[in-house]
């Protein structure tokens, strides 16, 4: 598994690099995934490119899924924002450890993924505001990662396996990309259910 996911990494990387849309979700509907993230040349580098490009789609998909407008600070819907971030620190990780195990720089590479994750967030959001929504995406992730709760195993592992299913299905096409990205909306849709604040 570990050979074919940094296989698809290394390509996923390559198309995104060469301006293959048909692997990069535009940011902020601008190029800002590929032209901000100044990827390392290394093998590992390269990989790492590979994962955020995965994450970075997730990251959008489902912020492009939030109520109201994400890109509009005043009007954001602030679970659905962190929520989504969660989602894509949790994608970028899963590719990370699972890719790049073992590997000297492997918390430098993960950490600069995890950052670049936010900048598209950094020219809409205030500071104090992205602080905000940063800190809601770790304690969110940290739950989803740390929880053992039965539900949220089950969450996690089936997460990781749409994660790893949905990098590998770039480049070999055979599973139907909207059966995954359908498993994603269901447990990101769960996932929201169980944290958002119960009305009266």
């Amino acid at each position: 598994m570990a050979d074919h996911l940094a296989t698809a990494l290394l390509q996923i990387a390559e198309d995104a690099l060469d301006g293959n849309r048909a692997f990069i979700q535009q940011v902020g509907r601008t190029n800002a995934a590929t032209l901000r993230y100044e990827p390392d040349d290394s093998r590992s580098g390269r990989k790492s490119l590979g994962a955020f490009v995965v994450a970075s789609d997730w990251h959008h998909k489902l912020l492009d899924r939030t109520p109201g407008s994400w890109m509009i600070h005043a009007r954001h819907d602030f679970i659905g924002v962190s929520l989504s971030s969660a989602f894509a620190i949790f994608a970028t990780e899963c590719l990370h450890h699972e890719a790049l195990a073992g590997e000297p720089h492997l918390q430098e590479l993960l950490d600069k993924s995890v950052a670049n994750l936010f900048r598209g967030l950094q020219a809409i959001y205030p500071e104090a505001k992205l602080r905000e929504v940063w800190n809601a995406a770790f304690a969110l992730k940290k739950n989803l990662r740390s929880s053992r709760e039965p539900k949220a195993v089950d969450m996690r592992v089936s997460l990781a396996q749409l994660i790893l299913n949905d990098a590998l299905n770039r480049v070999s096409r055979q599973i139907p990309a909207d059966k995954i990205e359908k498993g994603v909306f269901g447990l990101y849709d769960a996932l929201r259910r169980a944290v958002e604040p119960k009305t009266a």
